[in-house]
């Protein structure tokens, strides 16, 4: 007998779920998100036009082979890095709107507008003009 687990599902197996009107966003969305490091021809595309809900409540893998923008992504998403291009929410907040002393206050206070744990701090955030070492 065939395992159904190793079988892959197909359209057929998949149901939609019934929509509601009270939906609620994403816990963190990216939009087109781009990062590029360099300029000009030694340029990389880390991120390229990436576009991701992360639903709140549930556990996200994010899959990929080495320098694929995995930890990129999570670092744009999370606001220690920022996007080249594009927006990144938390909840409703566009990170790409807040100034560094708000990302900080917002992780340090443990806001509802913050993913970040209630011991976040300034000094785990790179500046904006940081570099890796």
């Amino acid at each position: 007998m065939e395992n159904p687990a190793a079988t892959p599902p197909t359209s057929g197996d998949l149901q939609d779920a019934p929509a509601t009107a009270t939906a609620a966003p994403p816990a963190a969305r990216a939009v087109k998100a781009t990062k590029v490091y360099g300029q000009g021809p030694t340029a990389v595309v880390a991120l390229d036009e990436i576009d991701l809900d992360v639903e709140a409540g549930r556990f996200t893998a994010i899959m990929g082979p080495s320098g694929s923008g995995k930890s990129t992504l999570m670092h744009c998403m999370a606001g220690l890095d920022y996007l080249t291009s594009g927006q990144v929410f938390i909840g409703d907040q566009d990170l790409g709107e807040l100034s560094e002393d708000e990302l900080t206050l917002s992780g340090a206070t443990g806001s509802a507008s913050s993913s970040r744990p209630s011991t976040w701090c300034r000094r785990c955030r790179p500046s904006r003009t940081s570099r890796s070492r």
